[in-house]
């Protein structure tokens, strides 16, 4: 995904999850992954906003012709849950995604797998790496 057209497609999600009455609180990502920090209704079933997203949005790129050889999203995901009190962190965290995954410098590059990795260990969640493809 390239930065110039990011934007347009962080829009039309925030538009989604509006519809599913989520709370947004940060869109951000880089050329191979998107971060979301929102707040979900109990009424909404996570899958089902998920598939929305990833649906209506490779729909969106695809028409608006974005990105281009768009081959679309990964077949899963990764959603992890929050405090409360961890929100302004979390957010500043996918504010910073371009810098964090070397778009600003090369030399500070990590790949989508990495980061996920390296957080997982971090929170002692336990993973299978045949989930991370």
């Amino acid at each position: 995904m390239t930065r110039k057209n990011r934007l347009k497609l962080f829009k039309f999600i925030y538009g989604i999850c509006k519809n599913y009455e989520c709370h947004v609180y940060r869109i951000n990502g880089v050329s191979d992954h998107i971060h979301i920090v929102l707040s979900i209704p109990p009424k909404v079933a996570i899958s089902a906003l998920i598939k929305e997203i990833k649906s209506s949005s490779s729909g969106f790129i695809r028409k608006e012709r974005l990105f281009k050889n768009w081959m679309g999203w990964q077949k899963g995901y990764f959603l992890g849950s929050y405090a409360a009190e961890a929100r302004d962190n979390l957010v500043a965290y996918v504010k910073k995604q371009e810098t964090h995954h070397g778009e600003m410098n090369e030399l500070e590059k990590e790949s989508y797998h990495d980061e996920l990795v390296r957080l997982l260990g971090e929170h002692h969640i336990p993973w299978d790496e045949v989930y991370l493809e």
